[in-house]
């Protein structure tokens, strides 16, 4: 859902909040429009379980969602990315997953949309908490947010995780390689990413039909 509240649980649980539109209306709508709706909603719900068995990894009482648009939010990110040496410049151009355990900001990853192509950044973890997953399911987290969204690809810059992301499936490629429309990024233009390795992934994911779908930097 993306407007109910999650019902509360008396022990400790994992939550993943997956916001998806509701495919109904009110309203009576053509059967072409109504469809395209319902298809888009089970597109969406498939791709996301690409990144369940991540997040069933996660500590009890972690809990994943998209960041809030708030001033409070906001500063633990950019404390984060502080701690881990990772720039906040255009962050405000980014959709970030944040991971929380017990109410404390754990980690956080985020994906630049720009035309058809996304750029996976600020993927950082909190030092206590790294090796326990919480990488591995924001960037899944990310991954199937950009294919929900029918991106083409998704790209990177690292300086020292290369390794790492290459475990996941993403390829090393030239610098000059990177798609064009990733030039409006502010990451693209930072000094200290100037010798930072390029790389990318697709993200061509087939689409469910009517009846249903097909460690840390």
């Amino acid at each position: 859902c993306a407007e109910e509240v999650c019902p509360a649980f008396l022990r400790p649980v994992r939550r993943v909040h997956w916001p998806v539109p509701d495919p109904a209306s009110a309203e009576p709508l053509p059967e072409t429009v109504s469809r395209l709706r319902f298809r888009r909603a089970a597109r969406l719900i498939a791709v996301r379980l690409d990144a369940l068995e991540s997040m069933l990894a996660l500590p009890p009482r972690a809990s994943v969602m998209p960041a809030p648009a708030d001033p409070e939010t906001r500063a633990e990110i950019e404390a984060l990315l502080a701690a881990c040496s990772l720039p906040a410049d255009g962050l405000g151009d980014a959709r970030i997953a944040i991971a929380r355990e017990g109410g404390e900001l754990v980690a956080c990853a985020g994906l630049e949309v720009w035309g058809e192509h996304g750029l996976l950044r600020s993927v950082a973890v909190a030092p206590p908490h790294r090796r326990l997953g919480y990488a591995e399911a924001l960037v899944a987290d990310r991954l199937a947010y950009a294919r929900g969204e029918g991106l083409a690809a998704v790209s990177l810059l690292t300086t020292s995780a290369a390794t790492y992301f290459g475990r996941h499936g993403f390829a090393p490629i030239q610098r000059d390689q990177l798609p064009s429309d990733l030039a409006r990024s502010t990451q693209l233009g930072l000094g200290v990413c100037a010798t930072a390795t390029a790389m990318t992934i697709s993200c061509i994911h087939p689409a469910p039909g009517p009846s249903g779908g097909s460690e840390a930097p």
